[in-house]
């Protein structure tokens, strides 16, 4: 089974309602692989966003992996 980790950044000021696009990153072998990716890759964003900016909207990342979808296997 294969993962798909999304990550997106949102204001608390709109209770989540605001949040950036979606960042998506697939392939992940395993729930923890995933998971503990996006917490990896969340701290990353968040240095990457002025802190000014993340103080004032007061911006936190959401991480969510969900299962990709199997593709269909087609006979040759």
């Amino acid at each position: 089974m294969k993962w798909i980790l999304i990550i997106t950044v949102c204001s608390s000021l709109s209770s989540g309602k605001v949040c950036d696009p979606p960042r998506i990153f697939e392939d992940y072998s395993s729930w923890h692989s995933c998971i503990e990716s996006g917490l990896d890759k969340s701290v990353k964003i968040m240095a990457g966003i002025d802190k000014d900016i993340v103080n004032g909207y007061l911006l936190g990342p959401n991480i969510y992996c969900q299962r990709q979808p199997e593709q269909p296997k087609v006979d040759t």
